[in-house]
């Protein structure tokens, strides 16, 4: 999925099977319409904006990687492995790296995460990342269901998402 941040914020071009999975599962998750109006956003939004909604994202994946209250090294390798492939500047991972260690405020996330499709997408991912060990913990299933509410997700719509999630192998696999 960071992949998929990448090519979209980047220069569009698929450089191998993950950004193509990554476009896969996104497509998956919001259909054609979806990925148009993601699209219409990346192009007509300020970099600014995209990238503070790009980093507002990875932020609440980290609050995901943290919701069984232990942070694992696996965890913390995803996550930097998806910084790595995000177009964010050097800066911009180092913070997001620090927010593993200190989580930002959930409210000032909600504030800053706003389009809808790009909600549902940082949702979907991280249903992928609670699920990526094999083994989705109650913590973690507890918070991912009051994320849909935080996210302004349907609750139907985060039981559909969840289970386009589940439909296949998980990306980290």
């Amino acid at each position: 999925m960071a992949s998929w941040f990448g090519v979209m914020l980047g220069d569009g071009q698929l450089r191998g099977q993950r950004d193509e999975h990554g476009l896969e599962i996104a497509q998956k998750l919001v259909g054609d319409d979806g990925m148009s109006d993601i699209r219409s956003w990346i192009q007509e939004a300020p970099l600014e904006e995209r990238t503070s909604e790009i980093c507002a994202s990875f932020e609440v994946c980290a609050w995901m990687i943290q919701a069984d209250g232990r942070l694992a090294e696996d965890e913390r390798n995803l996550f930097e492995d998806m910084l790595a492939q995000s177009p964010l500047s050097d800066e911009a991972q180092d913070q997001l790296c620090a927010a593993l260690e200190d989580l930002p405020s959930l409210v000032d996330l909600e504030e800053r995460l706003v389009h809808p499709i790009l909600r549902e997408l940082t949702f979907g991912l991280c249903w992928e990342m609670a699920r990526a060990d094999g083994e989705v913990a109650e913590m973690e299933r507890a918070f991912h269901q009051g994320l849909s509410a935080r996210l302004g997700i349907d609750p139907d719509r985060a039981t559909e998402l969840r289970d386009l999630v589940d439909s296949r192998q998980t990306l980290f696999e």
